[in-house]
């Protein structure tokens, strides 16, 4: 949810990601790679953990985190069961969502046929230096990792889904990439931004989404993610008719917002009417 809403690459633009992915396909010896990337070398290599994607959102980021598991943001999942993921050579491969009754915006994809590739691990404690955002970058067509920030905020104690905040440069299409330290380690999932914030996921909270994560968890994965896509639709209807929201309007929206369960898009909600409670 980079910016305050979605930004919808046309077809074009999505077609022009793969193909592009695929001429610049990085090579074993990681020329290719090293030749894009300013940053520290461990950056640089994170960027062989992350995916672009496309789901509810049409191009978003997810992190590789162990061989056959993901973590991407749930608002550019919204309610997909399947997700569709560009390997490094620009094919695109099936991965499943795990279903999870966890209100944070993170879930988890299941992608047992992946080919072989690194993983990222949790950063060892609190990050005191800077922090790199990677994630899919459609305008170089490549995972990217961009100029260092530092983080300015970290969760408040005993808030099991308080986000940290942080000054890392990231943009449409990263949600869900990884906010990473100068070693490569896992910091925290791109979540949100704009009105001069930007906030990630702790890495520490993958602990308590993979407890609240399973075949049992389908029913209550369902209804959040259908209030994802209701909320998020709603926003967008809403922001390109300006005005006085209607009272049916509004009651739709608070609706559906509030089930999303996520506090990104009750202030999402919020800010469509100064009238809204």
């Amino acid at each position: 949810m980079v910016s305050s809403l979605r930004r919808l690459p046309t077809i074009a633009e999505i077609l022009g990601l793969a193909v592009c992915a695929a001429v610049t396909a990085w090579t074993s010896d990681g020329s290719a790679q090293d030749a894009a990337c300013l940053q520290p070398p461990a950056v640089c290599a994170a960027r062989d953990a992350v995916f672009a994607i496309a789901a509810f959102d049409p191009l978003a980021s997810a992190v590789r985190i162990s061989p056959d598991l993901l973590v991407t943001s749930r608002h550019g999942i919204a309610d997909r069961t399947e997700v569709d993921l560009m390997l490094a050579d620009g094919a695109w491969h099936k991965v499943r969502v795990i279903p999870t009754d966890y209100t944070g915006d993170i879930i988890l994809l299941s992608a047992p046929d992946l080919p072989p590739g690194p993983v990222l691990t949790l950063a060892p404690g609190e990050a005191s230096g800077p922090v790199y955002t990677v994630g899919a970058d459609i305008s170089f067509g490549r995972i990217r990792a961009y100029d260092p920030g530092a983080v300015t905020l970290t969760p408040a104690p005993g808030k099991a889904l308080a986000r940290l905040h942080h000054t890392a440069h990231n943009q449409p299409g990263n949600s869900g990439g990884a906010l990473v330290d100068a070693d490569g380690g896992l910091v925290g999932i791109v979540a949100s931004g704009g009105e001069g914030r930007l906030e990630a996921v702790p890495a520490g909270a993958l602990s308590d989404l993979k407890s609240a994560s399973g075949p049992d968890r389908a029913a209550a994965s369902a209804e959040i993610g259908a209030a994802v896509r209701i909320c998020t639709l709603k926003l967008e209807e809403i922001r390109q008719s300006p005005g006085a929201l209607d009272e049916q309007n509004a009651k739709a929206l608070t609706t559906a917002c509030r089930r999303t369960g996520n506090r990104q898009f009750y202030d999402l909600a919020a800010h469509t009417n100064p009238h809204n409670k």
